[in-house]
């Protein structure tokens, strides 16, 4: 912890240090420039040789330094740098430089963007006459309203603005595609020469920030590399034990069967080879956890209604969840066919229900277990009737999933939530925040190796105190499959949400048709 502290620290300082450098830099080049003793294109060939060398660590303090020296040798208001937005229809402020008292500065961050909600946003396709000339790759300067074209209404208001003389917006482009640009306000005309020299400062911040974000994935990449050769060798080691464990439990529960044949049901020791048996099973249940972790284990995908499944496994559930949790379902109309091993989706339903029971221990409360449709395409975001009362949610389809149609089974708690640290490591095999003695560390492990083998993908989200919501995107079976594919016997299944709905009511009833099953069920076990 106290390395942590002392490496922040030191990260923090170096920060403001560099910052209180770069003032005392911009106050000698200031006067430098009032006394004519640097011209304009020496201060951008300083600046430009500078960011050439720059290590992709102190991207945004580079960001800060350009900007703030061609506020200053320009002179200019403000210079504000505009990056895309994920959504590529806006762009949003993430770094300004400004020479007004009391105005507040953004610091440079190409990264910050992860929080665009918080960024001030500036609409291009507001401004026609501009996003031409960005688009083209042309810097656009307005020294007046008299340079704008008559069909030019919107930018009209923009020159018009309070405190506005002239305009200059460069466009920043990488791969001929524009990525940014910079807005440049001045109270008054410019040299001649300074948009073109502002251009050869904003190309080299292009390429800084490509420099950074490809430095970013790279080092994602590497540490995946690193994660998957890691697992990998976990993987074999607990393979090979799990097969010789398998070996074990396969004669434990065959000489428990033939003891249990040998013996009337109601002769003394039954109980406790059934006992034996049981404990025997769910040893061998684990062991197919640990070889799907593993990826050893061979998946048998198959044609398969996940409306029935989840019927069929109802009792299971409402068993396995505990008297303190209200399952409910909400099931999609008209859905498709997924392709999954079935006896794999099984186990992958029960996992996510023991992992939210566990999180809803202290109080209980509702878990939903929904299932939809969704074309998907990559970076998009689908709509899900997850059956709450305030509408349906937006869930951004995973990262990596080919584009296509899908079949999406949600399963929502209401625990205790999770850490974005926690989150970040979910699926790691044998990793869990439970105590000593409560956890394998295997469950979600198995459902992350259930879902790839099905060339699916997975997204959580969570909330400290509010829950967390597990959405698995499960290929849909093409026609082919269907009509000549296997499919696993499947029971009648209605449809609809809520606690009223026919599926709820035919998944939850007891035998009186009023009591849950989860309330009923044990009794009946037990008796």
């Amino acid at each position: 912890m106290g390395s942590h502290l002392t490496s922040f620290a030191s990260d923090h300082s170096d920060r403001l240090t560099g910052r209180t450098r770069s003032r005392d830099a911009l106050t000698r080049l200031a006067k430098q420039l009032r006394s004519g003793e640097q011209p304009l294109h020496e201060v951008v060939a300083s600046l430009s040789s500078r960011l050439l060398d720059l290590p992709e660590t102190n991207v945004g303090q580079g960001i800060d330094e350009a900007l703030n020296e061609l506020g200053v040798s320009l002179p200019a208001d403000r210079v504000t740098l505009y990056l895309r937005a994920a959504d590529a229809a806006s762009y949003v402020e993430v770094a300004k430089a400004s020479q007004i008292a009391g105005e507040s500065l953004c610091a440079g961050d190409p990264d910050g963007m992860s929080n665009e909600s918080a960024l001030e946003a500036f609409a291009l396709a507001d401004y026609p006459f501009i996003a031409g000339k960005m688009f083209k790759g042309e810097v656009l300067e307005l020294r007046s309203v008299d340079d704008l074209p008559g069909e030019a209404t919107q930018e009209r208001s923009l020159v018009r603005a309070p405190r506005t003389g002239s305009l200059l917006f460069v466009p920043m482009v990488s791969h001929g595609a524009l990525v940014g640009f910079v807005e440049i306000e001045a109270p008054r005309c410019w040299a001649p020469e300074a948009p073109s020299l502002v251009r050869v400062v904003v190309d080299m911040l292009a390429n800084l920030i490509e420099r950074k974000r490809n430095h970013d994935k790279l080092q994602k990449i590497e540490d995946r590399l690193q994660t998957t050769q890691r697992l990998e060798i976990v993987g074999r080691v607990a393979s090979g034990i799990a097969h010789d464990f398998n070996n074990y439990l396969t004669a434990i529960l065959g000489y428990g069967e033939l003891l249990s044949c040998e013996l009337d049901a109601d002769r003394r020791g039954q109980e406790e080879i059934n006992e034996i048996r049981n404990a025997a099973g769910r040893a061998s249940l684990l062991v197919k956890q640990i070889l799907g972790v593993s990826r050893s284990k061979k998946h048998d995908l198959k044609i398969l209604d996940l409306n029935s499944a989840l019927a069929s496994l109802g009792n299971i559930v409402d068993r396995v969840a505990g008297d303190d949790v209200e399952v409910t379902y909400c099931f999609g109309t008209d859905l498709a066919n997924a392709r999954v091993d079935p006896e794999n989706f099984d186990q992958l339903v029960l996992n996510l229900v023991t992992n939210a029971r566990d999180a809803m221990a202290h109080e209980g409360g509702p878990l939903t277990i929904a299932t939809n449709s969704a074309k998907c395409s990559s970076g998009t975001a689908v709509t899900l009737d997850v059956g709450r009362d305030d509408g349906a949610l937006d869930v951004v389809v995973p990262v990596g999933l080919a584009p296509g149609d899908y079949v999406v089974m949600s399963v929502l708690d209401t625990g205790s939530g999770m850490t974005d640290e926690t989150r970040v490591r979910l699926f790691e095999p044998f990793f869990t925040t439970k105590e000593r003695g409560r956890g394998t560390g295997i469950g979600l492990s198995s459902v992350a190796g259930i879902v790839e083998a099905s060339e699916g993908g997975i997204v959580v989200t969570s909330e400290l105190g509010v829950g967390s919501t597990f959405h698995m995107f499960l290929p849909v079976a093409d026609d082919a499959e269907v009509n000549h594919g296997r499919s696993a016997p499947q029971p009648p299944i209605v449809t609809g949400c809520g606690e009223n709905s026919v599926a709820t009511r035919a998944l939850g009833a007891g035998l009186d048709g009023t009591r849950p099953q989860r309330q009923w069920l044990p009794r009946s076990l037990g008796e």
